[in-house]
């Protein structure tokens, strides 16, 4: 059910990030990052962000306890949850 929740708040921020987000941020964003710099890109509380890592369809590196998120995953992410768009 937390899982469900993370989707679904994500997905009220990718209208956000596909209708006004522009390049300067992708490209200013690590290349990979832990779970407090996913939070502040995507806007997340900390419990959303944990959600987010944790779901099935969301890819992650994990190096010992530590979940990292490639930012060439989380672009392929959000471009699969946005019907194909471009941000």
């Amino acid at each position: 059910m937390a899982e469900s929740a993370a989707v679904a708040q994500i997905g009220q921020l990718l209208f956000f990030y596909t209708s006004f987000m522009n390049r300067e941020l992708f490209e200013t964003m690590p290349d990979m990052m832990d779970a407090k710099q996913l939070a502040a890109v995507l806007h997340l509380s900390k419990s959303g962000t944990y959600n987010l890592l944790n779901s099935d369809d969301f890819l992650i590196l994990k190096i010992g306890d530590r979940k990292q998120v490639m930012k060439q995953d989380l672009l392929a992410w959000l471009k699969q949850h946005t019907n194909g768009q471009e941000p």
